[in-house]
């Protein structure tokens, strides 16, 4: 833990399944020190690497590489390390597949819990999504819990946030999962966005949903130098080239609809007036624009995701859009994270008093 003067800077993080990084942009945006992100995928960290540029990227297969031998092999003191995030590859919980209790993904949320419990930290965050609560008629939620128990956080919390609560212009929902060393209940950000202007339980008013058309159609963002940068001219806008009888085909798609049926949200128009549905990759068709007639571009769904405009991911564009589509939305992981930083400063203040 930093010391008695508490500083944001002084949390070193430890990023792990970090993917491209959306997480670790978040806590970065807050003021922590990002010390290292691993994934397996060597495609992933190269995005992951062009835009951490003072964290260490670092491939390793987490299924295979115990923590006593990671830190054993791989330049990170894992007596530095203060928190510990990450967002375990997941597809075997997911509702939209098959939630095979056998998957062997699904065992890699026990080796995050196994690192968590080798480094002890004074605090995690491990995000993964919704269908991991019903698994197995809510046994495998169970586990987790007693998981983090076993590994000495007698109060692990979680909570499914949705980031359009946070001023993210796309309706995607996760359970975040968190812990406190010192055995304290952990605190989870109160929403600040709301589907209008309307009153929390608190009186605190609530700013309406970044819409689809806050996001794409009316933005504008200054560089550097002050100058508006439109869309076009960011980087990842390689726009689709569909043929003239696909383009027809788009035109008649009308806003909430699909081009196929059986694709759910593949080829699904945005509404203008609401937040986006949740961003994937699908299979290189994310959505159809809301009034252009072709599919979304990397940097659309960038947008749409929060990352910032100078993110520049990397590789074909068919990865591109799998980083895009698998991360977490740096706002939502910015407000966990301002929301821990209150946690660890109470930690801190306790840890003071105790020691007068």
């Amino acid at each position: 833990m930093p010391g008695s003067d508490f500083d944001r800077a002084s949390i070193k993080v430890l990023d792990l399944f970090c993917g491209g990084g959306g997480l670790s942009e978040g806590f970065l945006q807050a003021g922590y020190d990002v010390v290292a992100g691993v994934d397996v995928n060597e495609d992933f960290l190269a995005t992951y690497e062009h835009n951490h540029e003072d964290a260490l990227a670092i491939q390793a297969d987490l299924s295979t590489v115990g923590p006593e031998e990671f830190f054993e092999e791989y330049p990170v003191d894992p007596d530095e390390i203060d928190v510990v995030i990450g967002g375990p590859p997941c597809k075997g919980f997911s509702i939209a597949g098959h939630r095979d209790p056998d998957d062997e993904r699904n065992y890699l949320v026990g080796n995050f819990i196994d690192f968590v419990e080798y480094v002890r930290p004074a605090a995690f965050v491990m995000e993964n999504v919704p269908g991991i609560k019903s698994m197995e008629g809510g046994d495998t939620l169970r586990a987790i819990l007693e998981g983090f128990e076993r590994a000495g956080y007698e109060k692990p919390a979680y909570e499914t946030l949705n980031a359009a609560d946070y001023g993210v212009p796309q309706n995607r929902r996760r359970v975040i999962f968190q812990g406190r060393r010192d055995g304290s209940i952990p605190t989870y950000p109160e929403r600040t966005h709301g589907p209008s202007k309307q009153a929390t339980l608190t009186g605190k008013q609530l700013e309406p949903y970044v819409t689809v058309e806050d996001a794409l159609l009316e933005r504008g963002s200054e560089d550097c130098s002050g100058e508006e940068r439109a869309i076009d001219d960011l980087p990842n806008h390689e726009k689709t080239n569909h043929s003239a009888e696909m383009v027809e085909r788009i035109s008649e798609v009308d806003p909430g609809e699909s081009l196929y049926e059986s694709y759910g949200d593949s080829w699904r128009r945005l509404p203008r007036d609401e937040p986006s549905i949740t961003i994937k990759e699908n299979h290189n068709a994310p959505f159809v624009h809301p009034v252009e007639d072709r599919v979304g571009t990397v940097r659309e769904c960038a947008i749409l995701q929060s990352f910032p405009d100078d993110y520049v991911f990397q590789g074909p564009k068919s990865t591109q859009l799998k980083v895009v589509g698998n991360a977490v939305p740096p706002g939502l992981s910015k407000a966990i994270a301002e929301t821990l930083a209150e946690d660890l400063a109470e930690m801190e203040r306790s840890v003071v008093a105790d020691a007068e």
